[in-house]
């Protein structure tokens, strides 16, 4: 494993190299996948549908454009895994963190998969919704309980929520996915309502990012992306990529993870 501790020569004990893949994934295996599952015959399966086949591989695709996005993106920076000791990652407003394994094994330094945690990272989430936290909790698999820990608080007043004292206050990864700064079917009043929250949640993973650490934040809709843009310049947060993701999945007037920010704590 990549976090196996090990004896060197002065008898003390120290961690193997931990390097970020580069490596993105072809993306067209899967889609041929997707499209041969039609000539499939699944009439004697009795534990797979085609349906089912279908939902297993769009949610891989999901999550080989959210690697891919990684691989882009975290690359740019100046972030590196700690190497003595786990690294915390801090999943803010996570809902029921379908990406889990995937930013696990990526900032373990590991090969993608969707069955799996590398040991050298530790998945915090936090949510408000009840359900979503125990969907999170009921998908993890024993082996890798410890890998993996979602809390239902508010993400947006986890100073003041009691349900929060098992939330790091050192995260070494932050992410937010899917900001709603903006949202143009609201009025006024409920966007300046949401407007603050979702400021409140980037403030709270800002105060508890690591000083060599990286937050990353991505956005719906190129109103939402811009809205965002405007309150991490209002705050003069260090935003060190700041692009249109390419391998975004389109939906409606926007796409899974359309845009995405990396901001890091310290300049460079």
């Amino acid at each position: 494993m990549m976090d196996e501790k090990h004896l060197d020569r002065r008898g003390l004990q120290s961690f193997r190299q931990i390097d970020l893949p580069k490596n993105l994934i072809n993306l067209q295996s899967s889609f041929e996948e997707l499209g041969n599952l039609g000539e499939e015959d699944f009439s004697s399966n009795t534990v797979l549908t085609r349906d089912l086949a279908e939902a297993i591989v769009k949610e891989r695709i999901g999550q080989e454009r959210f690697w891919n996005m990684l691989v882009s993106t975290v690359n740019k920076t100046h972030y590196s895994p700690p190497q003595d000791r786990n690294t915390v990652i801090l999943d803010l407003a996570c809902s029921v963190c379908e990406e889990k394994e995937t930013v696990s094994l990526f900032f373990g330094g590991e090969d993608f998969s969707l069955a799996g945690a590398s040991r050298s990272v530790d998945v915090i989430g936090v949510d408000n919704d009840e359900e979503a936290i125990s969907l999170a909790n009921g998908g993890v698999r024993k082996e890798y309980k410890d890998n993996y820990k979602f809390i239902v608080a508010d993400a947006a007043h986890l100073h003041e929520d009691p349900r929060a004292q098992n939330v790091p206050k050192n995260a070494d990864v932050v992410i937010i996915r899917h900001q709603q700064m903006f949202k143009p079917d609201y009025n006024d009043v409920d966007n300046t309502v949401r407007d603050l929250l979702w400021k409140q949640v980037i403030d709270q993973g800002l105060w508890r990012l690591t000083e060599q650490g990286i937050m990353l934040i991505t956005s719906y809709t190129e109103e939402e992306h811009q809205q965002l843009l405007e309150y991490l310049h209002l705050i003069r947060a260090n935003v060190v990529v700041n692009e249109e993701n390419e391998f975004s999945e389109p939906l409606g007037n926007g796409g899974i993870d359309k845009y995405v920010i990396a901001i890091e704590k310290v300049k460079h």
